[in-house]
């Protein structure tokens, strides 16, 4: 593959993959290039970034009266739920979450081509 056909596959195919098949996707990659030692908690980051991502998208935040959690409130099939996120789990994800952003661009350099021509044939 080249960068051209990298380009491609990335404006007007995977974008439209749920998020779950994307890193599905990525873990698949990580595994067959072995990198899932070197950089394991970027999968399970993502997931669970993604996870609340969607749950923010189709619910209601609210914080609790002592600052301290905040309750998110989703309706699924009809049926309501929530879950109770404390702050610190947040700080920690969205600390973690700039770790694996800073970790996917060691991904890509990691798995990307080094050859002149493949990225060449892009431009």
């Amino acid at each position: 593959m080249n960068a051209r056909a990298a380009d491609v596959l990335i404006s007007d195919v995977l974008w439209r993959l749920p998020i779950p098949v994307r890193l599905g996707m990525l873990a698949d990659l990580m595994q067959r290039k072995e990198l899932l030692d070197r950089w394991p908690f970027v999968i399970p980051v993502l997931r669970r970034f993604f996870e609340l991502r969607h749950e923010l998208a189709h619910g209601l935040a609210a914080p609790e009266v002592s600052g301290q959690t905040i309750l998110v409130a989703t309706v699924k099939r009809g049926r309501g739920s929530g879950r109770i996120y404390r702050t610190e789990q947040l700080e920690w994800l969205a600390w973690q979450a700039h770790a694996a952003r800073i970790e996917l661009a060691h991904i890509w350099a990691a798995v990307a081509s080094s050859t002149k021509a493949w990225y060449e044939a892009g431009g």
